[in-house]
């Protein structure tokens, strides 16, 4: 039989397609009309921007090669925060420190190659300030001194520790390339060398941290970031398999807190593969298999 011959198939076939044709949902945006596929994926719905922090701001437009980004309050251009930058989906801007606070804000990203095509924040997110503070302190255990800023209500080192113990390393062991990195410890160590006033941070410290910087908590946490904690990407040292191994240099840094999670420490990884902080157990991580970095924060009075 032919199907496509008989007129009462084919009526209900065709409005089949066309139903199906035109149900990819379209939004206005701007003056064009695109697809739901382009949209302004951070910052999402009640996200909190810090002003003087760096921020990640990530958008899908893939007929953008270079596009222009301008912030808003409400319907009220504020201003242009990068024109014509490279379309990579993903930008890293520093929030002006005299940004007024409020909670009405939008990103709006505009292709540079024809301003008509813009895609604008489908919710709106939340501008607060952020005080800066910076200091310094010196460690009496060896007249070392190490810079200091404080992020919410905490005061962390905005170094890593550096202090010389007996099971203390560089990495790779070469103190000449990488003194600027801090030394690495193991778990029991690092707890025992915290200077007096300054502790191990617990898990529930390190995400204070988290929740006060939320998406910037990477890129604000880096270096030039905004928060003067001065992260760099220093990998870490475990032995396994009978052999040492010195890893993701260029990835991620992990540090120690002083929670233990199933008989195991807790490590916080600040990776900038993933653009987060992620939360790590496991190993043999009581022995000296395992070196990681150390951030000491002040005790609260």
């Amino acid at each position: 039989m032919n199907y496509f011959g008989n007129i009462s198939l084919r009526i209900p076939i065709l409005f089949l397609f066309t139903l199906i044709f035109f149900s990819c949902e379209k939004s206005e945006v701007g003056d064009t009309t695109l697809y739901e596929t382009y949209v302004v994926a951070s910052p999402k719905l009640n996200e909190t921007v810090l002003a003087g922090i760096l921020f990640k701001v990530e958008w899908y437009a893939p007929s953008f090669s270079y596009v222009d980004i301008e912030l808003y309050k409400g319907a009220d251009f504020v201003y242009t925060i990068v024109e014509n930058t490279d379309a990579s989906s993903e930008y890293d801007w520093m929030s002006p420190d005299d940004l007024t606070e409020g909670s009405d804000y939008y990103i709006k990203v505009i292709n540079s190659d024809n301003k008509d095509q813009s895609i604008i924040s489908k919710y709106p997110f939340t501008v607060k300030s952020h005080q800066k503070e910076f200091s310094t302190f010196t460690d009496p255990l060896d007249g070392r001194v190490y810079k200091t800023t404080k992020i919410g209500d905490q005061w962390w080192m905005a170094e890593n520790y550096s202090y010389d113990s007996e099971h203390s390393f560089w990495f790779e062991k070469d103190k000449q390339q990488y003194e600027s990195y801090g030394k690495m410890y193991t778990f029991e160590n690092a707890i025992e060398c915290a200077p007096p006033g300054w502790h191990l941070p617990s898990n529930s410290e390190w995400e204070e941290l988290n929740n006060y910087l939320g998406s910037s908590v990477v890129v604000g946490l880096q270096v030039g970031g905004g928060s003067g904690f001065d992260a760099a990407p220093r990998g870490f040292y475990v032995f396994s398999f009978g052999a040492p191994f010195f890893a993701h240099a260029s990835r991620e840094t992990r540090y120690w807190t002083s929670t233990i999670d199933d008989y195991f420490p807790v490590i916080r990884i600040l990776s900038w593969a993933s653009n987060d902080l992620i939360y790590y157990t496991g190993g043999d991580v009581y022995t000296n298999d395992v070196r990681t970095y150390v951030r000491y924060v002040k005790d609260k009075n």
